[in-house]
């Protein structure tokens, strides 16, 4: 349970901007990534995310009034499937939902999301034990948008926006080290965007970034496994018609529980909270929820 269990956590807690950012931006990573010894990953998941708050100007948080709530569900579907050596490609598509308030009364909407395409490869395995070395993954990741985004969304309040709206490429790198119970593992990811074109004229969006650390515990009460991580992800700062925007980013912390019913298949319950530490300018804060079911085949 130890190793299976404790390998699938980085994905699960740190595919933060994809579940979490409030316009979708888009992440450097991916939850369908294999970061163990299995040949074929599902991984489906449900996520509720509720907006609180928002950053003023002054970096002051603004509770949202009733008629300013904002729910956004998604529905996630990914596979992954290694082959030759140490290689992988997979794929991520996502069904998002948004609910907001407008006056008096609330408007939903269900939109498809962006579809992820990637590549990983481990150029760090695990080919014997070593006390010091880790193991280490590298990943590749197409990001092609499908849905609504901030651009070029139709509906008065904007709850048809489930895209990021941007053609982009991640470059991301995994590093995952475990001494018995404990694992500590270490990510960092770049993303570029490619330009859109808009009624408004050009966007173009600065290079992204993402990073995190986190510390997982199997094993407890030989019922579950705990995990817990920082990290930060900067979508960019966007340039329309040479007017920049403030950089899109945010600091965040999760914790979660995952239960492995038997080798092959492991549910795992993830919270995860936006933190107001050098927030960006107009950014929500918010509390996030999800639900996964991974199904592994070895």
């Amino acid at each position: 349970m130890a190793y299976n269990t404790l390998k699938i956590f980085f994905s699960i807690l740190t595919s933060s901007v994809a579940l979490g950012a409030s316009c979708c931006g888009g992440g450097v990573g991916g939850q369908s990534l294999i970061l163990n010894d299995a040949l074929v990953k599902y991984s489906y998941s449900y996520s509720n995310t509720t907006y609180l708050e928002d950053v003023d100007a002054q970096r002051n948080q603004v509770a949202r009034t009733k008629s300013g709530f904002e729910v956004k569900e998604i529905f996630s579907f990914g596979y992954a499937r290694g082959f030759s050596s140490y290689q992988q490609i997979g794929t991520e598509i996502n069904a998002v939902k948004i609910t907001k308030g407008e006056g008096g009364n609330s408007k939903s909407k269900d939109n498809i999301g962006d579809l992820k395409l990637f590549y990983g490869y481990e150029f760090l395995p695990e080919i014997y034990y070593s006390p010091w070395k880790p193991r280490g993954f590298l990943s590749l990741s197409l990001n092609i948008p499908l849905g609504k985004s901030k651009y070029d969304y139709e509906t008065t309040a904007g709850e048809d926006i489930s895209g990021s709206g941007f053609y982009s490429l991640s470059l991301a790198s995994t590093m995952i080290k475990t001494i018995n119970r404990h694992q500590i593992t270490f990510s960092l990811g770049f993303l570029k965007s490619f330009p859109k074109y808009t009624d408004k004229g050009k966007v173009d969006r600065s290079l992204g970034y993402n990073t995190s650390v986190s510390y997982s515990l199997s094993s407890i009460l030989n019922l579950f496994d705990f995990s817990t991580s920082v990290g930060r992800d900067m979508a960019g700062r966007d340039e329309i018609n040479k007017v920049s925007s403030s950089d899109s980013y945010e600091t965040y912390f999760t914790i979660g529980l995952s239960h492995e019913i038997n080798e092959s298949n492991t549910i795992v319950l993830t919270y995860k909270d936006s933190a107001n530490i050098s927030g960006q300018k107009n950014t929500s804060t918010y509390k996030l929820l999800s639900l996964n079911y991974l199904h592994y085949s070895f």
